[in-house]
This record gives C-alpha cells, structure tokens and sequence, in this order.
C-alpha cells in the first residue's frame, strides 16, 4: 500500500461512541467492535442481573466470511501523493463507525445489538381502547411483547 500524506482543513464531529473512531492519516489495519445489550421497559425496573453478554450466543458466535471466489487486478495511479478534504461535517458516529481522512490496509468491523423490548400486555377490558390506541404494538401486531416477561409490568 502507498502511503499518503491526509489533509483535512476542518472536521466537525459532536459526538464518538460505544467503539466508532475518528482518524486523519493513514492506518494498516482497524479492527472497531461494539456489543451493545439494551433492554427497554415501559416501567423502570431492573433485576440487577441484567446487561451480560456473556454466554449468549448472538455475542459468541462467531462470524461469516463471505468467500474470495474472483481474483480482482486493478491498476492504481495516485499521481499526487496528497489526499485533501475541505470541510467535513458530522452530528454522530456510534456503533463501530468509522471517519476516515486517509488511507487504510484493511478494515475488520463486528457490531452486535440486541435489543428486547418489555411492554404490558393489555389488559381484557381495556384491550380494545389499547388496540385503538396502537397498545404499544405496530399495526397489525398480535401476541406477547417482545423479549418475555417483566414483573413490573405485570407481564407474565
């Protein structure tokens, strides 16, 4: 890989979370990860055992490569050894995202989100006015909230 030299006259960023990175300049290798585990409520109410990835199985597999079944030639001509950007301008970079000013060798991301959500199931006399009322589901949603049971919701 040639090396060239990054320049970046202004790069705006509010805010870098849960693994994402910001670089100007040149990397050989980048290997950003986030294992996010969230669970959402109606009601506040915590176990206190709560929040662990470790053991499921959605954070331990691991994960697929899409076989190399084509061999690519390509001819690369950097005539100046300069990248050059103006103005770069972000609101957010979270979960494994990455802004580059440069070159980069090769890039490895993994970014695994789980997310349950724990919603009171209606109750008999008021499940009509909750269904008119959307009842926390999207149209056309039937059965148990999603993610299993939340004592504090009385959701079995």
């Amino acid at each position: 890989m040639q090396w060239r030299t990054s320049l970046a006259g202004s790069v705006s960023v509010n805010v870098v979370l849960f693994g994402s990175s910001l670089h100007v300049g040149d990397i050989g290798y980048l290997t950003p990860e986030a294992k996010i585990y969230a669970v959402q409520r109606k009601v506040e109410y915590f176990e206190g055992r709560e929040g662990g990835v470790a053991g499921d199985p959605l954070f331990e597999m691991p994960l697929g490569h899409l076989p190399e079944t084509e061999e690519v030639t390509f001819r690369r001509d950097n005539p100046n050894p300069l990248i050059e950007v103006g103005t770069v301008r972000v609101t957010s970079l979270s979960v494994g995202a990455v802004l580059q000013v440069g070159s980069l060798l090769q890039l490895h991301a993994d970014s695994r989100t789980k997310h349950i959500r724990q919603l009171p199931a209606p109750s008999v006399a008021g499940e009509a006015g909750a269904a008119a009322a959307g009842g926390g589901r999207a149209a056309g949603e039937s059965g148990p909230a999603v993610g299993g049971g939340c004592r504090a919701c009385s959701n079995p």
